[in-house]
């Protein structure tokens, strides 16, 4: 029985094995450094130059000691440069724990956007009240869509981006 137990086992443990190895290189992906990922498409500062309307998820507001200090969101819009450079406004709404929630609309801000040809980026921009943030951000396939994060660890969220109709330059 015990023979009979180890034998079936082992017959289980090995087509398992080969099972794990032949389906793991069987769906391998290419590595997204590689433009085939990506139908062949690469990103620059070209795919993504122009003007764009965002919005956050629900955010949260850290402490210098980790601690919640409340939850934001926002939107509004920012236009991306050739050369990299970032600019917009925004509207934000804060809820602060045991506090008030403040609305803050029309801020400034102004920073820069890097691109590598994997269609992956960074940001980086400070707004006029001096707050900063950083973060990365990955572009769609055919340039028309942004998703971001920050990686600022006090101001922690999401973001989803549209590029605006070139009809649309509200801003020249």
């Amino acid at each position: 029985m015990v023979r009979e137990f180890n034998r079936i086992f082992g017959l289980f443990a090995i087509t398992g094995l080969f099972t794990v190895v032949f389906a793991s290189t069987a769906t391998a992906q290419p590595p997204e450094s590689d433009p085939s990922f990506r139908g062949g498409r690469t990103c620059s500062m070209k795919t993504i130059a122009g003007a764009w309307v965002y919005a956050t998820e629900v955010g949260e507001l850290k402490g210098p000691d980790n601690t919640l200090m409340g939850k934001l969101t926002s939107l509004g819009t920012f236009n991306i440069d050739r050369d990299g450079t970032l600019w917009g406004e925004f509207d934000t709404t804060m809820s602060l724990v045991g506090g008030p929630t403040i609305v803050n609309h029309d801020a400034e801000y102004l920073g820069a956007v890097t691109v590598k040809p994997n269609c992956r980026g960074t940001f980086y921009f400070a707004e006029s009240g001096g707050d900063a943030l950083e973060g990365s951000l990955v572009i769609s396939g055919d340039g028309s869509e942004i998703r971001g994060m920050t990686t600022t660890p006090e101001i922690l969220w999401t973001f989803t981006a549209k590029r605006v109709p070139k009809n649309w330059m509200w801003w020249r």
